[in-house]
């Protein structure tokens, strides 16, 4: 659901994003450069100083609508002082609600009514029919107030008289799809690229969306393009974490294939992904899960370089070390992400490479510590029982280790060989 001035406040990022262009009227420039200073009254006047004097010129209430829509978000930051919207000649908004505090100060307001603002933007479209920026700003100020009908008829309006304008379709797409309507969106999105097939903005919420939807394969294609394009930083860093992240979270929920999609589109901008904090990390994991075990030993380098504390990773990169005869390093590894946090797995493989490397005590040590948490996991047990075995325990405990072995093995239906070289070390 649409928070009241959610909508409005994303038009206004629009609105403060815009400076005035080579051909704004001079009385604007001026207005907004009052404005800047704090003198929004002194700016209010001088436009509609200028609105009297040339009334046919629609650019005079329009950027007093913008004057206005701007400062009431500076209001909604906290920025600006109630009183001081108050005085304007005309307040940007109608009705409100003072918000008061237990003791009975002002804790804020709440606002009810926008129609100040947009008076001046629909006087701008009736004196400027073309006015393209008038239409989109009044129309999402009209969404935040939730006249979404409102707000798509003077966006329809817009089209037919700026008939190449794909903001109009791209604006309608992007109110249908905060209010769920995926369809009406996705018909939008396409109706904008028609008219602009270069947009990387189209491309970009049209792939999203897609995503969304669970449409993977024609996501890819258009976010391909936004990264092709190169147009927005922001949007080409989305767009590639977008697609990896999709696969990479249905991996998690169990998509056997997942992974490997994740990594064969990481691996096209992995030299992008590298910038991108905590990416490689992600990166590496969805290499080690896919069984591409070089690619997550070279990835997982380069993000736990950056990121130090993920004890998953660090649990990877300890396995893959101890499979490239790193065994020192593994330890490490393992200890580093024990310190982070204890983790029965990663309390496993530190003990069992201590007992490959005949530290048995301290092997057992570990194994125990997992043993404790995890009591009835045979691979655990087992391999208790075997660092017990190689410290020349009493042969008392080695008994009892294999036994404790065997209650969890056998009902588990464990591994016959294991389960017989227990039975016979029991029976000694």
């Amino acid at each position: 659901m649409l928070s009241r001035f959610h909508l409005f406040l994303a038009a206004v990022l629009l609105i403060t994003g815009c400076s005035p262009s080579s051909d704004t009227p001079e009385e604007a420039k001026k207005a907004f450069q009052l404005a800047a200073e704090g003198k929004v009254k002194k700016a209010a006047a001088l436009l509609l100083a200028a609105q009297k004097k040339d009334p046919g010129n629609g650019l005079f209430p329009f950027y007093l609508g913008r004057l206005y829509a701007r400062h009431f978000n500076e209001l909604l930051r906290g920025n600006v002082k109630f009183m001081e919207l108050k005085k304007l000649p005309h307040p940007p908004f109608g009705q409100y609600l003072e918000m008061k505090n237990p003791d009975g100060s002002i804790a804020g307001y709440q606002f009810k009514d926008l129609t100040p603002v947009l008076r001046h933007y629909l006087k701008a479209i009736q004196v400027s029919p073309k006015l393209a920026d008038a239409y989109i700003e009044s129309a999402m100020i009209y969404a935040s107030i939730f006249q979404l009908t409102r707000a798509h008829a003077l966006l329809e309006r817009a089209a037919v008289h700026m008939p190449d304008n794909h903001r109009f379709p791209f604006l309608r797409a992007y109110l249908f799809r905060h209010v769920g309507e995926y369809k009406k969106a996705l018909a939008m999105y396409k109706k904008a690229h028609h008219i602009e097939p270069e947009s990387s903005k189209v491309h970009f919420y049209r792939g999203t969306l897609l995503l969304k939807l669970d449409r993977p394969s024609e996501a890819a294609t258009l976010l391909s393009r936004v990264v092709h394009m190169d147009k927005n930083p922001k949007d080409v860093r989305q767009a590639i974490q977008g697609i990896f992240l999709h696969h990479y979270l249905k991996g998690l929920k169990g998509d056997k294939h997942a992974f490997q999609a994740a990594v064969n589109w990481g691996e096209k901008y992995v030299a992008r992904i590298k910038k991108q904090p905590g990416m490689m990390i992600r990166l590496g994991k969805a290499a080690y899960l896919s069984g591409s075990n070089k690619k997550a030993y070279a990835w997982l380098k380069i993000g736990l370089e950056e990121v130090q504390t993920d004890p998953q990773a660090l649990t990877f990169f300890g396995e893959l070390q101890e499979t490239r005869g790193e065994n020192n390093n593994a330890l490490e590894s393992y200890r580093r992400a024990l310190a982070v946090q204890d983790r029965v797995h990663t309390r496993y493989l530190l003990g069992s490479l201590l007992l490959k490397l005949k530290k048995s005590k301290a092997a057992i040590k570990q194994l125990e510590a997992a043993a404790t948490i995890r009591k009835n996991d045979p691979l655990i047990l087992y391999k208790l029982a075997l660092a017990v075995k190689a410290s020349d325990a009493a042969s008392s405990r080695q008994r009892q280790a294999w036994k404790r072995f065997l209650k969890y093995a056998i009902p588990a239906g464990f591994n016959s060989s294991k389960i017989a070289e227990a039975r016979k070390a029991v029976s000694r």
